[in-house]
């Protein structure tokens, strides 16, 4: 049992008489239940000399139910401000909703036989318990995750006895973990996942289902990225020899070029080498001088590109 919130409530039941009530909860997580012990006591705050004095039932309220802690005749004593604990009472296995909250009325009374009734009053409030912890939220020890490496899972479980069912999925890709404590791992392998991959970098699901024995408490969902090893899969790009193809320049420039009167000519060609998993090239972007072209498809070819200076660069793979 951990130990959750505690407070009082006071009044006065006579000029110089104070009731309270206080109180203080435990609580169970596997269970999802609270313990609460309510407890009556009286003070005097003045100086008289004489007893202060009442007989009849002393009752405390706790989840709206009244339960009497004692019976008969209860006495202040003249001359004493201390406390005086009149009685308590612990009601166990207060059921919390779902998700873990919980309010509850709780407060005191009494209705002497005696007169003067000095020590007559009823007290009560609605208190908020402790709200315990529920379904597990798992984290990550890599964000993103390349494809081949391992990921550590961590529940963050509430209590040592949960245990879980992780629900993967991947685009079109599934798996399920079963009987999860307190962490585990996941390694998804190249030849499993890669054909899943559309992208160079996709998002993986997981839905943390919590259970205490056989008991669903919850489920929650989380994700993390999974990305391709661009440094295994990334496209060939082939740029040919530079040649001056310009009228004006081209007799005169002998392998080398003028600056901007050359007009240069090369041929270029980006192509994937994944021949495994049917890795194409999704864009690929050219640009010599001050002319670029971008263009899509599997495999791109500028046979004949003009312009003046030239540069190549393709985006992340399947991107």
């Amino acid at each position: 049992m951990a130990t959750g919130i505690s407070g009082s409530m006071s009044t006065n039941s006579s000029t110089y008489i104070v009731a309270r009530v206080s109180y203080s909860e435990t609580y169970d997580v596997a269970s999802n239940t609270s313990s609460v012990t309510a407890t009556l006591a009286y003070r005097r705050t003045n100086t008289y000399a004489g007893v202060t004095q009442s007989t009849g039932d002393f009752k405390v309220n706790i989840n709206g139910t009244n339960y009497t802690v004692y019976s008969g005749l209860f006495q202040i004593p003249g001359n004493d401000n201390n406390w005086k604990t009149v009685g308590s009472k612990t009601v166990t296995g207060i059921a919390h909703n779902a998700d873990g909250s919980k309010s509850i009325t709780i407060g005191g009374s009494h209705t002497g036989n005696l007169s003067p009734k000095y020590l007559d009053f009823s007290k009560s409030e609605t208190v908020a318990l402790t709200t315990i912890p529920r379904a597990s939220k798992p984290t990550y020890s890599s964000n993103p995750l390349t494809i081949g490496q391992t990921q550590v899972i961590t529940t963050n479980r509430a209590s040592s006895g949960f245990t879980h069912t992780l629900d993967i999925v991947v685009g079109g890709y599934t798996e399920t973990i079963q009987n999860v404590g307190a962490s585990t791992t996941w390694t998804p392998a190249t030849a499993t996942l890669m054909p899943y991959m559309d992208t160079w970098q996709k998002d993986v699901t997981v839905t943390c289902t919590t259970y205490n024995g056989t008991t669903k408490i919850g489920s929650s969902t989380t994700s993390f990225k999974l990305q391709v090893d661009t440094s295994v899969y990334k496209p060939v790009i082939t740029i040919g020899t530079l040649s001056d193809v310009g009228q004006a320049t081209q007799g005169l420039t002998n392998g080398s070029f003028i600056k901007g009167k050359s007009t240069l000519q090369t041929s270029i060609s980006v192509e994937s080498n994944d021949t495994t998993y049917g890795d194409t090239v999704a864009q690929a972007t050219a640009t010599l001088g001050s002319t670029t072209d971008t263009e899509q498809g599997a495999r791109r070819q500028w046979p004949s590109w003009r312009g003046t200076g030239c540069r190549c660069r393709r985006s992340p793979c399947r991107s």
